[in-house]
């Protein structure tokens, strides 16, 4: 897969997250990616779309406070380890409603371009979570 920032290439890393991740919510994380619509929202060599959440998407983070402006915000990275020695981050921008508002991935901090193939390295794949995720329906 070419790592140039296109709709397929957005698909492919949503695919990604969803197989690989342990997101803390999956469910709904899968509810925002299905149909979801991709924007490229950088021009540089990171891989960042903005993401307008599919229909029947459901908040992954309780929504802001309408005093509170501090949107987008970071509520998840993920730091995946590649076989090469180098890392990508995987972060997951909220906006003010709680749903998906941007996906950005970027290789060692933005230092190198995320690599066309990805081939997850030994180690475990480190997950941060920011913000109060909402948990999946039981």
């Amino acid at each position: 897969m070419a790592s140039t920032s296109t709709s397929d290439r957005a698909k492919w890393w949503s695919d990604f997250l969803l197989d690989h991740v342990d997101y803390p919510a999956p469910a709904r994380l899968a509810l925002q990616l299905d149909g979801a619509r991709f924007k490229v929202s950088c021009p540089c060599h990171c891989n960042a779309y903005r993401v307008e959440p599919g229909r029947d998407a459901v908040p992954l983070v309780v929504p802001l406070d309408s005093s509170d402006q501090h949107s987008p915000f970071l509520i998840f990275n993920a730091n995946i380890p590649l076989s090469d020695g180098r890392y990508l981050d995987l972060d997951l921008l909220a906006d003010s409603q709680g749903n998906l508002f941007e996906l950005v991935i970027e290789c060692c901090a933005n230092s190198y371009p995320v690599p066309d193939e990805v081939e997850i390295g030994e180690g475990p794949i480190r997950t941060t979570v920011y913000g109060k995720l909402l948990k999946d329906p039981e």
